[in-house]
């Protein structure tokens, strides 16, 4: 049941808008820091926020995701607490795009009025790992990976990319990869980080340098440089690549980070339970949709065969009518929570 509904869920999601690539993923093991609430520290305002941004980027029918609209209620708590770190735990094979921007601009908008972004990556794959490169200073654990961000559409057909779909029309093509674009030139620039990394994710011509004396570039210019990506391959960063060429640092846990950043664990605010809000809605609003649905195929069974008259079988179809039209509604509500960024 559940696979089936996933598979309606996935594509009526899919012509809300794109969808950026999805690598597979293991959770890895992590320990999510929780606020201390005993009576020394109930009273002290925390200093970091920590969101943990797990799953798919944005809704969807499978067990972890998140919206944009819960991580704006999280930035604004961030906002009212007073906290000047905040770290994003970030364990994503990517997900929507219409999302990811929404992330983007709430992150860069925080780091603009003095917030200190931290990305903590187990795995950051397509639009996570377009959302890693947002914030200021990344950390990553051994066999972490960044990168893949490759644009995808999925449709009746499958998942098709969106340079594909849009081959025969070199200016549309433009026009797409330029406001797409925009947004994460944007984050390269605030980050102070080059932009061709993001580009090189993203597209399979691109080409990655980096050199000691130069950092990341496009060109092969500098002294010493290394190329770090072909223009036959999409950019994957390894946790060797990114701990070599400076991109992050090394972490082996949450505790270990947060002693790096010398931060107190009692000091924390824990937003987990905020950014999970709508994926627990939908998640209620799948199963009314499933008990509706076993609801109607339970009174088929039941009075398929059965003897009948007149004055039955009315009240059978007004039943059915009945059973039919709460199910619509049931799955009406699904769609429109899914259309949430």
């Amino acid at each position: 049941m559940r696979r089936s509904l996933t598979s309606i869920l996935v594509l009526a999601l899919s012509s809300a808008g794109l969808l950026a690539a999805q690598a597979s993923h293991a959770t890895p093991p992590g320990t999510v820091v929780k606020r201390t609430r005993d009576s020394k520290t109930q009273s002290s305002a925390p200093t970091v926020a920590w969101i943990p941004l797990k799953g798919t980027v944005g809704l969807d029918a499978s067990e972890q995701s998140f919206s944009a609209a819960a991580f704006r209620r999280c930035a604004d708590q961030v906002r009212k607490s007073g906290c000047k770190i905040l770290v994003l735990e970030i364990d994503s094979p990517g997900g929507r795009v219409d999302t990811k921007e929404e992330v983007i601009r709430e992150i860069l908008r925080l780091s603009d009025s003095g917030v200190r972004t931290i990305a903590f990556v187990h795995d950051a794959g397509s639009a996570a790992a377009l959302i890693t490169l947002a914030c200021n200073e990344i950390f990553v654990m051994p066999a972490s990976r960044v990168g893949a961000a490759v644009t995808i559409l999925v449709g009746d057909t499958g998942p098709v990319s969106m340079k594909k779909v849009l081959k025969d029309d070199p200016e549309l093509e433009a026009k797409f990869r330029s406001f797409s674009s925009a947004i994460d030139d944007e984050a390269a620039r605030a980050t102070k980080r080059c932009p061709c990394i993001a580009r090189a994710m993203k597209e399979k011509e691109a080409e990655l340098w980096h050199s000691p004396s130069g950092g990341f570039s496009d060109t092969s210019g500098a002294p010493e440089v290394v190329r770090i990506d072909s223009n036959s391959d999409v950019l994957t960063l390894t946790y060797t690549l990114m701990l070599s060429t400076g991109f992050a640092k090394r972490a082996t846990s949450s505790e270990d980070m947060l002693d790096q950043l010398e931060v107190k664990k009692q000091s924390v605010l824990d937003l987990s339970s905020e950014i999970r809000s709508d994926e627990r809605q939908l998640q209620k609003l799948i199963k009314t949709f499933e008990a509706q649905l076993n609801s109607l195929e339970e009174y088929q069974s039941l009075v398929t065969g059965g003897g009948s008259n007149r004055q039955l079988e009315a009240s059978r179809q007004k039943t059915m009518s009945g059973k039919k039209k709460k199910l619509e509604q049931a799955y009406e509500k699904v769609i429109e929570h899914l259309k949430v960024p």
